[in-house]
């Protein structure tokens, strides 16, 4: 099925992998864990809020839980040339609608520069996030490099709005143009998800037709946005499959992917214009992918080496939790869970 749900290695490596950092935040008398309990809640949703075994036996916890929010720690993540996100993303990635510029940030830290090129993009002027995030904006355009960073760039009004800002891209195309948590123009703090769901439509469709035509030949479109209600109402995937587009080409959603932030260290979801966060356990990457109207069927997902949440897999992780007795040895069922590729 092309929306079939992924995760990303690490992530089901660090929900089965009982580590000292999860059995030093228990309570003393209290059973550890076999796993990051937070990363358990991201690839089983929506199936473990009704597993009453599950959650009562396991509560879900703050993100701050999982092991790998320590900076210090090291993951194998972003130190593999197999990296399925950098196969995904591909060597020259636009970043759209990146409010702090952290996500960019991150991606900037994750990749070899040397064949790998972000440009990052911002709606709003280098003055007004200034006065926002203060001078940190100045750090993380310095981090970045100023040439590969543009402001004042509308979504729905992609390549006029990018050349204006940033000239020598007028004729440039990307392997992947990434949008997280997409909406509406709001005010601060403020996001419009239930009185303009219908203005955030047409903000996807508008955006969509713009990237497809900045694409490189089999390229993606990458959105990240929250699946809880009300966000699920916004029914992401049919909106954009729907669109029209000129070069009689199709978007299609090839695959869904847990979001999992501590593989983008360094960045910070914020809410529009403030620097206050919000929780984002539920969110989903959507990789689209331009197809002929032929096609009707795309590996790429699994090719990347992205592992297809399958029944079966989490049903192995939901007993390895439940039956926390029989996990006596949680990097030897890490192992086998991530032998278990569905394909």
């Amino acid at each position: 099925m092309r929306e079939a749900l992924y995760a990303h290695s690490e992530t089901l490596r660090c929900c089965t992998t009982r580590t000292a950092t999860s059995s030093k935040k228990r309570k003393k008398g209290v059973e550890p864990p076999p796993g990051c309990i937070a990363c358990a809640y991201k690839l089983m949703k929506p199936d473990v809020c009704r597993d009453v075994a599950f959650t009562s036996k396991w509560p879900n916890v703050r993100p701050e839980m999982c092991p790998r929010s320590n900076p210090n720690t090291t993951t194998t993540a972003n130190n593999n040339n197999n990296n399925p996100l950098e196969r995904i993303f591909g060597p020259s990635i636009l970043s759209v609608g990146d409010g702090d510029l952290t996500f960019s940030y991150a991606l900037r830290r994750m990749f070899d520069t040397s064949t790998s090129k972000i440009h990052a993009t911002s709606y709003e002027t280098n003055e007004t996030l200034l006065k926002v995030y203060g001078s940190k904006i100045n750090e993380v355009v310095d981090e970045i490099g100023r040439e590969n960073v543009s402001f004042s760039v509308d979504a729905t009004n992609l390549r006029p709005t990018l050349t204006k800002a940033a000239p020598a891209t007028h004729d440039e195309s990307f392997s992947s143009i990434v949008w997280n948590f997409p909406c509406t123009a709001e005010e601060a703090g403020q996001d419009g998800q239930n009185t303009e769901m219908e203005r955030n439509k047409d903000l996807l469709r508008e955006f969509t037709k713009c990237a497809a035509s900045m694409l490189r030949g089999g390229g993606n479109v990458v959105i990240t946005h929250k699946t809880k209600p009300p966000y699920n109402q916004w029914n992401i995937v049919h909106v954009i499959e729907g669109v029209t587009l000129d070069s009689g080409m199709n978007m299609v959603c090839i695959g869904r992917v847990c979001f999992d932030k501590y593989l983008f260290p360094g960045y910070t979801n914020r809410k529009a214009l403030d620097k206050k966060s919000f929780t984002c356990h539920d969110a989903e990457m959507y990789v689209f992918k331009l197809l002929p109207p032929a096609d009707t069927e795309c590996t790429a997902m699994a090719d990347a080496g992205f592992v297809k949440l399958s029944s079966k897999v989490i049903r192995k992780v939901r007993n390895m939790f439940v039956n926390t007795s029989t996990s006596t040895n949680a990097n030897t069922s890490s192992k086998n869970v991530n032998n278990k590729r569905s394909r």
